[in-house]
């Protein structure tokens, strides 16, 4: 009996990469976007979800074709277990394509997500905010300024006369957006622009800083001594110099309290502390309201793509390639041991295996995940980050393409070696036997 045909596997390829990216995307999504029932539910459960939404298709489609991954295809590849040139560019297009499909999807179901996540503040809670450095939390970045409204829904025709209205204002939203970023932006161009939206520039900060400084401060008259950069001004509570006298006399630090109780050792300056010392009033409001926008597009981009945890290129491919090599060698090798089983212990292995290879990945998310939150598959990267690149979001930033080829060039040569790898333990295995 000759196997499935090319284009049911092809088919099977392509529903089940869409399933995987639905799944696997779906989960950082829900952790990452506002007013999402998992907000925050951190790497443990995503890393969960991941493999188990890469482990069940698997078990779905074993039976037909479920690589689902370049990199576990050209491994077969590299085996000879693929079928040729042909079989291998057709099962990599129909991957890519359901990779593409499932981006798609994501994007329509968290589309009131994607518009709210970057919502900029309003100066009111920006200036609470600024007051209140503990609401500058992880979660407060993100729902700094997205409120829920209450609409009046008293009857049948106002509920769906709501529907249809929130569905055109979204929609509206996105259309409006629609624009595709300039793939070759570098985050200080980005964070720049979020200043200029923001409406404050740089120009802005110092002027309206130095205008502030002049209204509240009195004249400081001559300093004590040439070269002394660093007066502050009287008005300032943390000047080091006050005028007493007719002259300039050093200021007695004010001591911390919370100093006092840790030994004498001072606190680190909130964040809000920091901008308000460096760019006064007017400028920490501007470069917070700045800070909001970019972290809220880094939230967009990262629900679609990888990003590296500390941008270095060298590290970061080593990085993706290592966990590409050990996911893709373990996950060959665990099919494997398939064949040295008999009766119906053999065709009841591979739906285990599958499941078995869902918790390697999600064991290779939280060991090897900490530097790139590891793609370990080009399709997952590459084609999300396409669609991002495509779809009208709403504040989205650049799609960071200098960092996008990464996870494909390292998941490619990762799964080339997982391939010559798996071929010489099985070669070694069966010279052991015959021996």
């Amino acid at each position: 009996m000759s196997g499935p045909s090319l284009a049911a596997r092809a088919g099977a390829e392509m529903l089940g990469s869409l399933m995987t990216c639905c799944l696997a995307l779906g989960a950082v999504a829900n952790a990452l976007l506002p007013r999402t029932k998992g907000e925050g539910m951190g790497l443990l459960a995503i890393a969960l979800a991941v493999g188990l939404a890469i482990g069940l298709p698997i078990a779905c489609f074993w039976q037909v074709s479920a690589f689902f991954n370049p990199s576990i295809l050209l491994a077969q590849a590299v085996r000879g277990r693929v079928g040729g040139a042909g079989p291998f560019f057709a099962l990599l297009a129909a991957e890519l394509v359901g990779w593409f499909a499932g981006a798609l999807v994501l994007y329509v179901i968290y589309l009131p997500h994607l518009n709210a996540a970057v919502a900029l503040p309003a100066a009111d809670e920006v200036d609470r905010l600024l007051r209140d450095p503990a609401a500058l939390s992880g979660v407060a970045l993100v729902n700094a300024s997205y409120t829920l409204g209450a609409p009046a829904v008293t009857s049948p025709r106002s509920f769906w006369r709501f529907a249809a209205q929130d569905a055109r204002r979204e929609l509206h939203k996105a259309w409006h957006a629609r624009k595709l970023a300039d793939p070759f932006r570098t985050c200080p161009e980005e964070l720049a622009d979020a200043c200029d939206a923001a409406n404050f520039s740089a120009e802005q900060h110092s002027a309206q800083a130095q205008a502030q400084q002049q209204q509240q401060q009195p004249a400081l008259g001559k300093e004590p001594a040439a070269g002394l950069e660093g007066v502050k001004g009287v008005g300032d509570p943390g000047a080091l110099w006050q005028a007493e006298g007719g002259g300039l006399h050093r200021r007695a630090r004010p001591v911390d309290k919370g100093s006092e109780a840790g030994g004498g050792q001072a606190a680190a300056p909130t964040y809000a502390q920091r901008l308000r010392r460096e760019g006064g009033e007017a400028g920490s409001r501007g470069q917070l309201a700045a800070t909001l926008a970019k972290a809220r597009q880094d939230i967009l981009l990262s629900v679609f793509v990888t990003r590296p945890a500390v941008w270095s290129p060298l590290f970061n491919f080593l990085q993706e390639l290592v966990a590409t090599s050990i996911m893709a060698t373990a996950a060959l090798l665990l099919f494997e041991q398939g064949t040295f089983m008999d009766g119906p212990a053999r065709s009841a292995w591979p739906p285990q295996a599958a499941l078995l290879v869902g918790l390697l990945n999600a064991s290779a998310v939280l060991a090897l995940g900490g530097g790139t939150g590891p793609a370990m598959n080009p399709a997952r990267d590459l084609m999300p980050r396409i669609a991002f690149h495509l779809l009208p979001i709403p504040g989205k930033g650049c799609s960071e393409w200098h960092y996008g080829w990464i996870p494909v060039a390292a998941g490619l040569a990762g799964g080339a070696i997982a391939g010559g790898l798996v071929s010489a333990i099985l070669q070694l295995l069966a010279w052991n036997q015959r021996a």
